[in-house]
């Protein structure tokens, strides 16, 4: 059986921080040009404070999404190579 390789944690981590990021971005930016999803900007908006359909507040949102990411990213990669070490051994 081939041999899995490990995740890099903190490559993970800013992936996700990033790509969490920009979807908010895209989403906030999105529900103020075309009016989409204004009902996920409200929910969203409870637990970033500051998130609005706006440039500032999509930025706003962004920086606590690529925090939520960031973290979870990193425990995502570190509870999965942990994972690895186990089976491996």
């Amino acid at each position: 059986m081939s041999e899995r390789q490990h995740l890099h944690t903190l490559n993970y981590a800013l992936a996700l921080g990033l790509t969490s990021s920009i979807a908010i971005i895209t989403l906030g930016i999105g529900s103020m040009v075309f009016n989409w999803g204004e009902g996920i900007v409200v929910l969203i908006a409870q637990c970033y404070i500051g998130y609005e359909p706006s440039i500032k507040g999509s930025l706003i949102g962004a920086c606590w999404a690529f925090v939520d990411g960031f973290i979870a990213g990193f425990f995502i990669s570190w509870i999965y190579n942990r994972f690895l070490k186990l089976t491996n051994s």
